[in-house]
Order: structure tokens, then sequence, then C-alpha cells
């Protein structure tokens, strides 16, 4: 059996074989080598290829890693906001009032003050005389 190293080493040699056996050995000799050629320069275009996937893979990989640090770091700007935000806001307890408007019985309690002094008419209030309320806080 002949080999690839053993048609380029000596192609004249195979030619004469090949002739004794009838065969065109020139034409024969020529399409094994053109078909060598293609085969490498499909394993070369493969190659190329396959490290071009790599290389984008490589590159997708980074970006996801950067998304995801772009995420997580997203995700600590919002917990800190959210945290800023509970505190400044509070959560609506009873608790946290400051002032209570009870239409029913005319009166504004103001729960930061003691005493009788914390409650208020709610008419004053809405028309705009808050000076009781303002004097009673300093």
């Amino acid at each position: 059996m002949l080999t690839l190293q053993q048609i380029k080493s000596n192609p004249a040699e195979v030619v004469a074989r090949l002739a004794v056996k009838g065969f065109d050995g020139k034409e024969a000799i020529d399409r094994v080598l053109a078909l060598d050629d293609r085969r490498r320069q499909l394993q070369l275009d493969n190659d190329n290829k396959a490290a071009e996937l790599n290389r984008l893979s490589a590159s997708i990989g980074a970006l996801m890693k950067q998304g995801k640090r772009d995420e997580a770091e997203q995700a600590k700007q919002d917990a800190a906001i959210a945290a800023q935000r509970r505190s400044q806001v509070g959560s609506g307890d009873r608790s946290e009032r400051i002032r209570t408007y009870n239409f029913p019985q005319n009166r504004v309690t103001d729960h930061r003050l003691t005493g009788e002094v914390k409650n208020f008419n709610i008419d004053q209030i809405i028309n705009g005389d808050l000076d009781p309320l303002i004097d009673a806080l300093v």
C-alpha cells in the first residue's frame, strides 16, 4: 500500500508502478496530491474556526462575568437606596404618627407634645392659623 509520503518523495517510481498495472500514474498522483491539499485546507479552515470560536467564547464569558458584576453592583446600590428610604419613611405604624386630624371632634392632636397643649382647634389649623401649634412646638 502506498502512503502519501512515498508518493511525494518518489513520484516517478509510483508513476512507473501504476503504468505497469495499466493506470495513468501522473493523473492518479495529481488527484491524490490535489485531494491532500484540499484535506489540509479544510483542516486549516476548521482549526481557524475553532480558534475563532474559542476567542468568541472567551469574550462572551468575560462579558457575562462583567454583566454579573454590574448586576451585583446594581443590586447592592438598590439595596442601599431601599434601606435609606425605609429609614426615612418608617413603617407608618400608629406609634410613628406626628399629628392626628380628628374631624368629628374638631381636634388636631400633635403627638410630640404632652398634656392639654397637644390638642388644637382643627378649624383654625385648616384656615391657616398655625401660630398656637408652632408656639407649642417651640
